[in-house]
């Protein structure tokens, strides 16, 4: 399941915000929709969604690909900004690839100022590299 944070006042979600999801064309179940009014994050297939509504034209970002990208967003104009990296933060924008749960959760952190920085890190380090230690377990 793709979780993405948009705009309240983005006009084609006012249906979808309702229902609380939407079917995305050619991508089974639904896209789950959390608003927020500070920042938008997707992860993995939600990337597109942002792309074709033209979010990632202006800010640095990522998806599962640059192909999948142009693919499901016709008219898409972010590719100079496009970063092949599992997550990508600029400008109040979080994006992430599929495989990049753990560090597009990071930068959601870290976008939100939760916790201090070395708190963050220790994070990072358990979940992705499984160090208990960094977490203060033995």
């Amino acid at each position: 399941m793709e979780v993405v944070a948009l705009p309240v006042s983005t006009p084609d979600l006012d249906g979808a915000l309702r229902h609380r999801s939407l079917q995305v064309p050619n991508r089974p179940g639904p896209l789950v929709i959390v608003t927020s009014q500070t920042f938008q994050e997707a992860i993995c297939a939600a990337t597109g969604y942002l792309a074709r509504l033209g979010l990632l034209d202006h800010v640095a970002h990522t998806s599962d690909s640059l192909a999948f990208l142009n693919e499901r967003a016709p008219g898409y104009a972010g590719e100079a900004l496009y970063r092949d990296q599992l997550a990508v933060r600029d400008s109040g924008v979080v994006t992430a690839s599929g495989l990049g749960a753990v560090e597009f959760t990071f930068e959601i952190l870290s976008a939100l100022d939760l916790g201090t920085p070395s708190e963050r890190d220790a994070w990072f380090r358990a979940f992705k590299h499984g160090e208990a230690l960094a977490l203060g377990h033995e």
